[in-house]
């Protein structure tokens, strides 16, 4: 799986300075990003994700990630408590696709076992899924 798709814990609401987050939770983040629109106020994240080399299958990533978390879990349940924190899979659907087609169709499939799922409900987590396209749109 390449970089194009990406499974990390995201932190938010937790005002302007991410050492609020880094204090609770124990542990520097990989990293912090600031967006938004022009009529929405700047939104800031704190960021953290398996260092790399990350597991290759999706699902790997997943529960690695999870895993992680678990090391910390006092830290992460007291985060979720305090700011909106969840695990965020951000799929692309080049990953899906095949290199003779990079614009082709993309098929793809990954499922989170319940055991990752209640691992990360007991840390306060939920799991967000965005999915992505780097492909052309369609025209018809």
């Amino acid at each position: 799986m390449s970089k194009l798709t990406t499974v990390q814990l995201v932190v938010d609401e937790f005002g302007d300075d991410p050492a609020a987050v880094t204090s609770v939770i124990g542990f520097e983040p990989a990293g912090n990003a600031v967006y938004g629109w022009n009529s929405v106020p700047p939104q800031k994240s704190w960021i953290a994700e398996l260092p790399e080399p990350a597991p290759d299958k999706l699902e790997d990533r997943i529960a690695a990630l999870v895993r992680m978390l678990e090391r910390h879990a006092e830290g992460v349940r007291d985060v979720a408590a305090r700011f909106h924190a969840r695990i965020e899979i951000r799929v692309d659907a080049r990953n899906w696709s095949g290199t003779h087609e990079p614009n082709g169709p993309r098929f793809g499939y990954f499922e989170v076992s319940p055991e990752v799922t209640a691992a990360a409900s007991k840390l306060g987590l939920g799991i967000a899924i965005h999915f992505t396209s780097g492909g052309k749109s369609h025209e018809g």
